[in-house]
């Protein structure tokens, strides 16, 4: 009889347990490419034996290694939505990992892509809050090329804007599934701890749904973004036009103004067109256009213009399997492209082919 108490005991904590883990979404992400850089900047030399070798395109964030089949991301991911609380984990290996992580051997961050408690109390409908480490609220485009209509990043998103924070946010859907206000919390940018005295903070206005065709996000953010550097804020606008569900308009503006030593009032700013339309039976072709402004040397530590021409084919060749082929030109009024054997260039083109998987 005792024997038996206990087997239905065990029975019931397991079934328990398995009712837990059934409410838990798993997912995950793959992400491998080639790219070759008509530049030809310098590699290896033949016998040297380098861990991470020299990056080819000096300014591209993730898609940055010329001639050689490339890890970007592997990601499995953990995420429950419960009735008032929640979580999310997200778990990132490859390049994406490491240029994520600002601080060398802290390797527990650097593979913890996002990491977040949700809570929506039910006497207050429409409030949510979240906090832990969590992907930038700023700009059209994400860390994660699976969300994006191209596979590279803009420059206004390698250059302008941070790619994740650790904090609080604190969102209110004044119009559920129409208008929605954030403000966020932040250590900084890109960063577990703080790095300044003051702390990051930032706000979002999302209107969603306009005439079941528009979106449009206003979006803040100003402090330290960096150790020695006493300010930086940004305001940046994107929208997404939707046309029919195979024709998209998208735009970003970005205008951002910083203090560090040394520079006082520094300014840049840039502006992205994008379009996405679908050509055949899942496929898509999507150009983008931009202009990214940093007279200062603020954000790219050269005074430039940079100009940028994307045009990305996206095919899917299996369920969850995006087979994607992109050329992109990019032109300077400085010289800022490194190139193999000659001094820096003004341009560069590349191309690339990329296999995403998801899950």
């Amino acid at each position: 009889m005792h024997r038996k108490s206990l087997a239905v005991l065990a029975a019931s904590l397991t079934l328990s347990q398995l009712s837990w883990a059934a409410d838990v979404k798993f997912g995950g992400l793959a992400d491998v490419y080639y790219q070759y850089n008509f530049n030809r900047p310098a590699g290896p030399s033949a016998g040297n034996a380098v861990v991470t070798p020299a990056r080819g395109i000096n300014g591209r964030f993730y898609d940055s290694f010329h001639n050689q089949p490339s890890v970007n991301l592997v990601e499995l991911s953990a995420r429950k939505t419960g009735a008032e609380a929640g979580f999310q984990a997200d778990f990132d290996f490859g390049q994406i990992a490491e240029d994520n992580s600002p601080v060398a051997g802290d390797d527990f961050s650097k593979h913890l892509g996002q990491g977040f408690i949700t809570y929506a109390p039910s006497p207050v409908p429409g409030l949510k809050i979240a906090a832990g480490k969590m992907a930038a609220h700023m700009g059209f485009e994400t860390y994660k090329a699976s969300n994006n209509w191209n596979y590279s990043r803009s420059n206004a998103f390698g250059f302008g804007v941070p790619r994740w924070h650790t904090g609080v946010a604190a969102g209110y859907a004044f119009m559920p599934e129409m208008f929605e206000s954030t403000l966020y919390y932040y250590n900084g940018w890109n960063t577990n701890y703080k790095t300044e005295a003051a702390a990051t903070v930032g706000a979002k206005l999302a209107f969603s749904n306009l005439a079941d065709k528009l979106d449009i996000a206003v979006n803040l953010l100003t402090g330290p973004a960096a150790p020695g550097v006493k300010r930086v804020s940004l305001y940046e606008t994107n929208a997404t036009y939707k046309l029919r569900s195979d024709l998209l308009y998208g735009a970003d503006f970005l205008y951002g103004e910083g203090k560090r030593t040394g520079i006082n009032g520094a300014k840049w700013w840039s502006a992205a067109l994008y379009h996405k339309c679908g050509i055949y039976r899942n496929a898509t072709l999507s150009p983008r256009l931009e202009m990214y402004e940093d007279k200062d040397a603020f954000t790219t530590g050269t005074g430039q213009s940079i100009k940028s021409a994307t045009l990305t084919h996206s095919y899917l060749l299996a369920d969850g399997l995006d087979f994607r082929m992109e050329g992109r030109y990019d032109w300077s009024s400085q010289p800022f492209f490194n190139r193999s054997g000659f001094a820096a260039a003004k341009n560069v083109t590349t191309f690339t082919l990329v296999a995403l998987y998801g899950f």
